[in-house]
């Protein structure tokens, strides 16, 4: 769903940036209240194994694959602000490293994702969790949350492309929803299974901004252990194309992709490096590490800032 540059025109991809802007703002602005030291190494780890799961494409049927989003995951086990805030971490390493979407398309990727997937996904669940029997909960409910979150996000894409002027809205949202129907289904059974085996530990699963559902220990040898299966399984990713890709060639508007900046690592492939499993382990393992240290850094400082305000207003008569 990482919008290329050329999909969308100058007035969409500036209406977009200016929101996901004001969007990024507030949610520093919320994270800088509520992050606590020792969610940082767990929000950073988590982060990184969303980066390396999205590397991994799964066919959905009909010539289309898709890969796990992660903002549904990340808005339940630590909120929607923080999980906002450490996917446009993702996406800026995707954009600027990998060329996974284009810079002048940030914005819009950013507004779908980091903020319709994320906080979509977080109430649809909040909602779910109060309707359906308690059997059911915790897994039915993080299934539909993400499938929802998915499809939602399709459908806003849809609708950036046909005020762009590129396709009209009506073929783009038919065919976009059909699409991310099938891949919101992958979307839905991962977080679900993830969700259901931290619940069947007996620990809270929503939300873990102040105290991680599980230690910090357990979640950082889960979530690294599936960093390093998902390293693994990257070179075996489906070559099909996926759910926006799909789109464009059916309606006749792929051509328009165009490239603004260059890419470090093209391809999610290490330049240089003959064999394809090692080219695309290394790059893998180049994203893996800065989106880990770039959240860290970046929650780090928030958690510093939090901590002076608080200190000042202790402080204060």
């Amino acid at each position: 769903m990482h919008i290329p540059d050329g999909f969308l025109d100058t007035k969409t991809w500036m209406i977009c940036l200016g929101a996901a802007g004001i969007g990024l703002a507030v949610v520093v602005h919320q994270t800088n209240r509520q992050v606590r030291e020792r969610i940082v190494p767990l929000a950073a780890t988590v982060g990184a194994f969303v980066f390396v799961a999205q590397m991994i494409n799964f066919p959905v049927g009909g010539g289309t694959s898709g890969h796990l989003l992660g903002g549904t995951l990340m808005a339940l086990l630590f909120g929607p602000w923080l999980a906002a805030l450490v996917m446009t971490v993702v996406l800026l390493v995707q954009c600027l490293i990998f060329q996974d979407g284009g810079l002048l398309a940030l914005g819009a990727n950013c507004f779908n994702m980091a903020f319709v997937g994320v906080f979509s996904g977080y109430f649809a669940y909040q909602l779910l969790w109060r309707l359906l029997p308690r059997r059911l909960r915790v897994a039915l409910s993080a299934f539909l949350a993400a499938w929802f979150s998915v499809v939602l996000s399709a459908a806003v894409c849809s609708m950036e492309l046909a005020f762009s002027g590129i396709v009209p809205l009506k073929q783009s949202l038919i065919v976009m929803t059909s699409v991310h129907t099938l891949i919101g289904v992958g979307e839905g059974l991962i977080t679900a299974a993830i969700l259901a085996a931290l619940y069947r530990q007996k620990h809270a699963v929503v939300p873990a901004t102040e105290r991680a559902p599980v230690t910090r220990w357990e979640y950082l040898f889960g979530f690294g252990l599936l960093c390093v299966i998902g390293l693994f399984l990257a070179p075996f990713a489906s070559p099909l194309p996926d759910g926006l890709e799909k789109t464009a060639s059916q309606l006749n508007f792929l051509s328009n992709e165009q490239t603004i900046a260059p890419s470090v690592i093209p391809g999610y492939e290490f330049p240089g490096v003959h064999s394809s499993f090692l080219a695309v382990l290394l790059a893998g393992l180049v994203g893996l590490f800065l989106v880990l240290a770039f959240t860290y850094g970046l929650l780090r400082l928030t958690q510093r800032r939090s901590a002076a305000h608080e200190g000042r207003k202790t402080d204060a008569p």
